[in-house]
């Protein structure tokens, strides 16, 4: 372009300067030779001149036109031989093939090699384009988006070798529509492929190694989001992994855990290198609230950074319920040991006392506190002391419990101590010292010795009888049961209930004020058969117990024990407590129901006969309830019915009985009506008292009410005569318009007619 630009200006500089010379010439010669010969032939030569110069100059820009082309040509020939090679040493398949799949334009030896041959020529010459492809439908699909788009980037095909094996590729291409050829690359990713298949098996048997883990387990990065959790993570909050994956804590948890959370996670990523973090927390999941502890270890990359977070998640709720039982045990324990009324002592190895409970230390004459840090002979004399270290060593050598009995020495009346000492042992098997319990035997002695000679008259049928059969102080302690006694209390045997249990009545009654009322009974009445009591068992559950007891006194009538039997009265309690409740009340309206009724209108009718009296029943059917019912639903005719018996409680004298006999009929029982009339006066009564508006589960309703009304002796002497008669006026009032009340004539039929019952059920 530059040799063009040049050889212009040159052209035009000479073409003006012959121009110039020219003009000039014309005017030089012509005023010098007249006929202008010479002029001309200087021009010419000048002109010629000119030629020359033009020429050369042209030759000198043919010659750097020339000298460039070669060096192109050089250049272009080292460019091709550079891309030659990156073409031929190219690791992946290199192509040019026709559009319409006939041949092979050019490949390089990836290529061949991919397809299976050594050769590039061998595989030019014996394979086209479409034979390559594992099914056509692929090639087909691979030309179509070509010629649609011209240019593929990276499709998945199948290709198959010479050998028939097959290999997964991606293919990039492009087409060259006008020479009609495609250009592209080939990148085997078969063993890519297998390497993916490898790792998403390897995944899958991770996870269900994580998800045959019983404890929760989870992975998150650094960003907070859950990347991996387990199945026992899952259920623990009743969840899915679509809920969770990709999640942070803000997302699964409440927000004032998920803050604590999320805190704890920061630490550890702030951490530099392995870190571990552990700490309890309470979470809320399908079981409900559980308490659990976190453990948490960082996840380092190849440069030791911190990239995520492993937690494991451990339910400790039955841990921590056990350790909250344990301090109620411990509390309870202490309260006992405070409380026992036995003596309680330990001490270490070398006799020095380590405590004891209120009532050793009464034995000693001490306060608690000044018994700790005393041996026993700083507390006994010294023959007693040496008796109470022989006892100790014999334990701390055998390793095994003593029992023996002896004497209180400090107290006032001297009691008989039955005395049981065992070595206190650690965990690890140390020996600790000596733990010592003692209890009051005296006054069971004193009963042995009375009890003596009748016992092996009673052993056979004690031992072998079904029912318990007990002795026991008036304070509360079993002197001696049988296997019975011990079951009927849930205790594995009579030795058992008599060693755990201190106080009867505190601790084996429901009520402890009744075994005091059975005692009062006892020394008044000397004995007492049928007494019952709700009474707990071992386990705390509640039964009813049924006594048969007799008091065994001194000469001064002083009690010393009683001696009973006892047999579990739960399952006829609650029969007859059962059936009390059924014959006597309505479950709806609370009322006496028909039963209840009859039982106590024929008491009435027993006590008129007696004392002359007259006794009334009215017989009350409800006007309009079932059109009520029907309309608005039973609940609104419940409530009718429940607002209808408050309404006659609220009428009634005092001497009177409702009763509810069942639908919307109910009763009334008039004691003392001192006549008719007054049964008229108080029927009408009742009329207007159940007549009028109710609220019926929010329906304003409204209803009235038809009473027949029957006198004793007027109209029967008996329940069934009355009820009956009472039945017919009322019936004889429905027929006559309801909303009214009658009183029986001795005139009326015992039956109804059957047009009579359709009337009483269309109300």
């Amino acid at each position: 372009m530059n040799r063009i630009v040049a050889t212009a200006i040159v052209a035009a500089l000479c073409s003006l300067s012959t121009a110039a010379l020219a003009n000039d010439g014309i005017r030089i010669l012509s005023g010098t030779f007249e006929n202008g010969v010479v002029g001309l032939l200087v021009l010419s030569i000048v002109a010629l001149i000119i030629q020359l110069v033009i020429l050369r100059f042209r030759g000198s820009l043919l010659r750097q036109a020339l000298k460039e082309r070669d060096e192109a040509m050089d250049a272009m020939r080292l460019s091709k031989r550079k891309y030659q090679g990156l073409f031929e040493m190219a690791p992946v398949a290199i192509f040019r093939s026709s559009l319409d799949g006939s041949r092979y334009l050019a490949v390089n030896q990836a290529g061949a090699n991919m397809y299976g041959y050594e050769s590039v020529q061998d595989f030019v010459d014996n394979v086209s384009p479409v034979d390559i492809y594992a099914d056509s439908e692929s090639r087909q699909r691979m030309v179509e988006e070509l010629k649609a788009t011209g240019f593929i980037h990276n499709m998945e095909i199948r290709l198959i070798r010479v050998d028939g094996s097959f290999r997964d590729v991606l293919m990039t291409a492009r087409l060259y529509s006008d020479e009609e050829f495609i250009e592209g690359c080939v990148v085997d990713v078969t063993d890519y492929r297998v390497i993916q298949k490898n790792l998403a098996d390897k995944g899958r048997f991770l996870q269900a190694l994580l998800d045959a883990m019983a404890n929760p387990l989870f992975y998150k990065t650094t960003d907070g989001k859950y990347q991996l959790v387990n199945e026992s993570f899952l259920r623990m909050l009743d969840t899915t992994s679509e809920a969770i994956l990709g999640k942070t804590v803000y997302d699964v948890s409440p927000p004032d855990k998920a803050a604590i959370y999320h805190e704890m996670d920061e630490a550890l990523f702030q951490a530099q290198g392995q870190a571990q973090q552990r700490y309890e927390s309470v979470v809320v999941g399908a079981s409900g609230h559980r308490d659990v502890v976190f453990s948490k270890q960082t996840v380092l990359d190849d440069h030791g950074r911190v990239e995520g977070l492993m937690g494991v998640i451990t339910d400790i709720t039955r841990i921590k319920r056990q350790e909250r039982q344990i301090d109620a045990q411990r509390a309870q324990l202490k309260t006992l040991f405070e409380s026992a009324s036995e003596l309680i002592f330990f001490k270490d190895t070398d006799g020095v006392y380590l405590g004891c409970n209120e009532k050793y230390a009464g034995s000693t004459g001490l306060h608690p506190d000044d018994v700790i840090g005393k041996t026993d002979f700083e507390i006994y004399p010294k023959g007693f002391a040496e008796q109470i270290v022989a006892k100790d060593k014999i334990v701390l050598e055998t390793l095994a419990p003593l029992s023996y009995e002896t004497k209180s020495f400090f107290s006032k009346d001297p009691i008989l101590v039955e005395m049981v000492k065992a070595p206190m042992i650690s965990a690890k098997g140390e020996v600790l010292g000596v733990l010592g319990v003692g209890r009051d035997i005296t006054e069971r002695k004193k009963l042995e010795l009375a009890l003596q000679s009748a016992e092996e008259r009673y052993r056979t049928i004690f031992e072998n009888a079904t029912e318990g059969i007990f002795t026991a102080t008036p304070h509360g302690r079993y002197l001696n049961a049988n296997a019975a006694m011990g079951r009927l209390f849930g205790f594995d045997s009579a030795e058992a209930l008599m060693r755990e249990v201190n106080d009867i009545g505190m601790e084996l009654y429901e009520n402890p004020q009744d075994r005091i009322v059975l005692m009062d009974r006892v020394r008044t009445e000397k004995s007492v058969a049928g007494f019952q009591a709700s009474c707990l068992r071992r386990d705390g559950s509640k039964f009813w117990i049924e006594l048969h007891v007799r008091g065994v006194f001194s000469g001064d009538n002083t009690l010393h024990f009683i001696e009973g039997v006892a047999t579990d009265a739960s399952e006829r309690k609650a029969s007859e407590h059962e059936l009390r409740r059924k014959a006597a009340t309505d479950s709806l309206t609370g009322l006496p129901n028909r039963e209840q009724l009859r039982q106590t209108c024929r008491h009435m009718l027993a006590q008129a006969k007696r004392s002359g009296e007259q006794v009334g029943i009215l017989f009350i059917d409800l006007d309009g309830f079932k059109e009520i019912n029907d309309t608005y639903g039973h609940l609104a005719g419940d409530d009718l019915l429940v607002q209808v018996s408050d309404r006659l409680r609220w009428r009634l004298r005092q001497s009177d009985v409702a009763a509810r006999l069942g639908g919307d009929e109910f009763a009334v029982l008039l004691w003392n009506v001192r006549g008719i009339k007054t049964v008229s006066t108080l029927g009408q009564t009742f009329v207007e008292t159940l007549t009028g508006d109710y609220q019926c589960a929010g329906q304003a309703c409204r209803i009235s009410a038809s009473i027949g009304a029957s006198v004793y002796p007027d109209h029967g002497t008996s329940v069934d005569d009355l009820l009956e008669k009472a039945d017919q006026a009322m019936y004889s009032v429905k027929k006559a318009g309801k909303n009214s009340f009658r009183l029986a004539d001795s005139s009326m039929e015992t039956d109804l007619s059957g047009e009579e019952h359709l009337s009483k059920e269309a109300d």
